[in-house]
């Protein structure tokens, strides 16, 4: 078959390859010409960030600067636990055997000394001391309430030293989370509420002892709030809020899916 006849015979598919060929080009030039540029860009970039890679990302003068900021914050850690997390007294810490009984045990020799105490000073208290009506059961709930019972025992010392007129009120509450069984991340608190009403002078001379007490801190201060009392001067009222607080580790953030 000579070319002529293929030519006759095949025209058509000549053509359209020919022009299948030619249009790949031009769209191949029309490309290089409106996006050539940042294509280049691209592969410099992509270059000079392959010999960054290859390299040492940090000098030694960075991770030295991270290392001292690392210590720092553990410091900073370190102190701001000591400020915050309550540390109960040998005589109201948790020993070996039955945490009920060691509750009952607690309970009963509190009252024993204090309450003849607030006798002593004049200064009328509740009697159950701010305690639940019935006792807790469950073992971190007694721990709780016995480290309360530690802050109301401190707190009311303090008030008799300072001459108040009167405790009329002390209530417990343990961190919602604890109660709800939902897992205890960062700062757990145990909050005791005082109300207590007496001379302005002497209720403050107690919030000052509350943080200057001989034996340290007696508690986190959450609240502190004055309220109008009769028209004379030892008929002032402070409703007092501290926390026995603990520290817990947090989670680690979860990873995206």
């Amino acid at each position: 078959m000579n070319v002529n006849d293929f030519w006759q015979e095949n025209k058509r598919f000549v053509l359209t390859v020919a022009g299948g060929v030619a249009l790949f080009f031009i769209g191949v030039l029309l490309i290089d010409s409106l996006f050539g540029a940042d294509l280049a860009d691209q592969l410099r970039r992509k270059s000079k960030s392959e010999g960054v890679l290859a390299g040492s990302l940090y000098q030694q003068a960075d991770l030295d600067r991270l290392r001292a900021e690392n210590r720092a914050l553990l410091e900073s850690h370190e102190l701001l636990s000591k400020a915050t997390v309550f540390v109960t007294r040998k005589d109201f810490a948790p020993s070996t055997g039955s945490l009920a009984n060691r509750y009952f045990e607690v309970v009963a020799r509190t009252r024993d000394e204090v309450l003849p105490a607030a006798g002593r000073a004049g200064i009328p208290v509740p009697e159950n001391l701010g305690l639940p009506a019935l006792a807790p059961t469950k073992d971190d709930h007694i721990e709780r309430t016995i480290e309360a019972l530690d802050l109301i025992e401190r707190t009311l010392r303090l008030s008799f030293e300072s001459g108040i007129g009167r405790v009329e009120g002390i209530e417990i509450k343990l961190d919602p989370r604890l109660l709800s069984g939902k897992p205890l991340e960062g700062l757990e608190k145990t909050l005791v509420t005082f109300k207590l009403r007496g001379n302005a002078t002497a209720l403050v001379r107690l919030s000052l002892l509350l943080v200057r007490s001989a034996e340290g801190r007696v508690g986190v201060l959450e609240r502190a709030e004055f309220l109008a009392g009769g028209a004379r001067e030892d008929d002032a009222r402070l409703e007092l809020v501290l926390a026995a607080a603990r520290l817990h580790q947090a989670s680690p953030p979860k990873e995206d899916q």
